[in-house]
């Protein structure tokens, strides 16, 4: 039932998460040289790609949220306020796997093309077009390792059924991403020291 509806809220947001990523790595490599010469927080890079990615994904909310309406007679209620604790969390987890990624694509140019695959992979190993209940029982743990597969759900679960997710496994997506964004932080600050030395 609304089958569009469910993919669309799965699609918006592994977008965000493929764009925003693969923007980052995009600015920070097209901006090699300006690195090189002026000194500036070379962290603003990806936080500009993701913010003007964040942008495009409220956007895009906006228009499910009219097409909800218009066409399949589904109106937004205050549950659906919920979805901006779920797009901070969101945010966090994309902008730290950006941060760690785009200092590593500077340093070795396959990244780029590597994350590309993955994110590819990882489209369809997330329930961005399928329900995690068609997830065998057996596997279900290993496939949790995933976080979108709590996030998406998370989002469908607001945005969609208007119903609370499940706030105790989203607080632990929360967390992860809070390490994510640590740990590509730290790898970005790290690592830019040698982009001046990179030909």
């Amino acid at each position: 039932e609304n089958y569009a509806l469910f993919v669309a809220v799965g699609v918006l947001v592994w977008k965000h998460l493929s764009s925003g990523v693969l923007a980052s790595m995009s600015s920070t490599l097209t901006r090699e040289q300006a690195m090189r010469q002026v000194a500036f927080p070379r962290g603003v890079l990806p936080l500009a790609a993701i913010i003007a990615e964040t942008t495009h994904l409220l956007i895009g909310f906006g228009v499910y949220v009219a097409i909800a309406a218009v066409i399949f007679g589904i109106y937004a209620t205050p549950v659906f306020l919920l979805v901006v604790p779920l797009v901070a969390i969101h945010v966090v987890l994309v902008l730290g796997l950006s941060f760690a990624l785009s200092a590593l694509n500077i340093l070795y140019r396959d990244v780029q093309n590597l994350t590309n695959y993955a994110l590819r992979i990882g489209f369809f190993l997330s329930p961005t077009l399928y329900a995690v209940t068609l997830i065998p029982e057996w596997i279900r743990p290993v496939y949790y390792l995933n976080p979108f597969a709590t996030l998406i759900p998370a989002f469908r679960d607001v945005m969609l059924y208007h119903q609370h997710p499940d706030w105790l496994a989203v607080g632990q997506v929360g967390a992860v991403a809070l390490v994510f964004l640590l740990l590509g932080f730290v790898t970005f600050t790290r690592l830019q020291r040698s982009f001046a030395k990179v030909a």
